[in-house]
């Protein structure tokens, strides 16, 4: 599939009217969550690439438990969600 350039909130919204459970689990930087600001070994940079992943970073129901069906509906409904707002 080409690379897009789309943000997770589009393809979340659409993922989730599917009925497959996705979300966003680090939609921020370390820096940015008090328990890490201070930390002296997290560095603050502008960090584009950090940004742009997190922007666009989801986490999908995919595990070992899943059966070759489900799996398929999590793609499908993934693929129809990106497509959608591409």
């Amino acid at each position: 599939m080409p690379r897009t350039e789309v943000s997770s909130t589009g393809p979340l919204s659409r993922l989730r009217s599917t009925l497959v459970e996705a979300g966003v689990y680090y939609p921020r930087l370390a820096w940015h969550y008090p328990i890490y600001r201070d930390h002296p070994q997290v560095v603050r940079s502008d960090a584009l690439m950090a940004r742009t992943a997190a922007s666009r970073c989801l986490s999908l129901p995919v595990h070992p438990r899943l059966t070759p069906e489900e799996l398929e509906q999590v793609v499908a409904a993934l693929l129809g969600a990106l497509r959608a707002t591409a």
